[in-house]
Parts: structure tokens; sequence; C-alpha cells
């Protein structure tokens, strides 16, 4: 079945019951758009537009930010040309589907990789995204009513690329799991390595792998990666 869609270069696609009424809706982006594709239950969608000049999306949530009981979208722009402007933003739900801009971070350069979980566990979702120029992963601490506060992680993680949040030691809060990629196709720089929270938005870094022999690029080869990882036998195996 095809769905309709106005806008070309897909870089996002998530599915989320976005209008509550019991059927999966679909979120799209890339380029410099962001739309919602909504389900009439039959598997009829009508595409529409959530913002238009968000340039080079790449990876978005479905969350309710505000806990006002609809679902919201955070979202982040890598940016155009060699600036690499990029923006992190929350995407506010009135309740009727339609979505105001709150930007979070407008000055993140090759911003990627959103992530959105209680960080610091005090009943608000919290912010990571990886900023890929800047050669850092940044956490945006929610002090509450979605006031955000920046905090910067820099030791080292050369383009950070593709995130994802995991209670990897056990201890009851959300880690950060990375990949790095430098996209010139070389091994040197890409890591794989885990960030530790220890509740104080330290986050040590704990390297798991580096010199691997392909970028890492999305949560899916994250997990691929870890799995050859921490099997007997660390076998590379290509796609």
């Amino acid at each position: 079945m095809l769905i309709e869609h106005s806008h070309g270069g897909f870089k996002v696609i998530k599915v989320m019951d976005l209008d509550n009424d019991t059927d999966a809706d679909l979120i799209v982006g890339g380029g410099g758009y962001l739309v919602w594709h909504e389900n009439d239950g039959q598997l009829q969608f009508t595409e529409h537009i959530i913002i238009e000049d968000f340039d080079d999306t790449n990876s978005a949530e479905a969350v309710d930010m505000d806990g006002d009981g609809d679902m919201d979208i955070v979202a982040s722009a890598f940016g155009y040309y060699y600036q690499y402007l990029g923006d992190v933003s929350w995407f506010e739900n009135d309740g009727a589907q339609n979505f105001m801009k709150r930007t979070i971070d407008s000055d993140i350069q090759g911003a990627n990789s959103v992530l959105v979980e209680d960080f610091d566990r005090d009943g608000d979702l919290d912010v990571a995204a990886g900023a890929w120029l800047h050669r850092e992963i940044v956490l945006y601490e929610n002090t509450g009513n979605q006031v955000f506060v920046k905090h910067v992680f820099t030791d080292g993680f050369e383009y950070p690329y593709a995130l994802d949040s995991v209670d990897m030691d056990g201890d009851g809060d959300m880690d950060i799991l990375g990949a790095t990629d430098d996209f010139r196709g070389s091994s040197e720089s890409n890591e794989l390595a885990w960030y530790e929270n220890n509740g104080t938005f330290d986050f040590p870094k704990h390297l798991i792998e580096m010199n691997m022999m392909e970028s890492v690029v999305s949560k899916r080869e994250i997990w691929m990666v870890m799995a050859i990882w921490i099997s007997p036998v660390r076998v590379l195996i290509p796609a």
C-alpha cells in the first residue's frame, strides 16, 4: 500500500498514535521538513506538516514532554552547508495535533540522534543528542516546565552520530551508549563507548571498542556491534 508523501529525502520514520485514536500514525522527516501522517483507522493516511524549515531532520522521538496527556515530538536537525548549524527542539502538541516549535538548542553543530529519558530521575524528561561537528555529546537537563540546562561531554569522542539510552550497569538509571562516524570511511577515529550516569551529570566515558572496521550510523548497528563484542568470539560480520 502506497502512502502519499509530498516531501523527499527520508531520514526519520516513527510509528506512534499521535492523536490518541488507538491507531498507528507516522512521523516522517528528512531534508528540511518534519510531518506526520494521520491514520483514519482504515490505513488511509493524511499528511500534516509540522515544520518545513528544520534543516536536515535526522532523528525524532514522540513523547509527552509536558505531561499534559498528549504526544509531543522531540527532534534534531543536522544543519546544512559547511557550518552544519543544527537544532534540537521539541514540538508541543496543543491537543489537536497543532505543533508549536520550542527550541532547546540552536547552537549545536551537526545535531543528531536525540534521546528522551528522565536521566536524573526527578520526574520530568531530559534530552540528549550528539553534536557531530562539535565532537560532543550534549545532555539537556530539564529543571522543570521544559527549562533546560546544557551539559557537555567532550572527552575525545570524535564525531558522535548514533546514540541510545540503556541501563548498562544495572543500577536503575539510564546511561548513554554511543558510536562515532567520521564520514571519511576511516576506522581510525570510530569508537563505541558508553557513558555512565552517576547521578551528577558527569557521565564518565567507558570505551568498548575503537578503530572499528566500519562506521556505525544507527541504533540497530550499535546493538549489532555490541552483540558481536560481548560474544565469545569477536568477529565483525559484514551487514
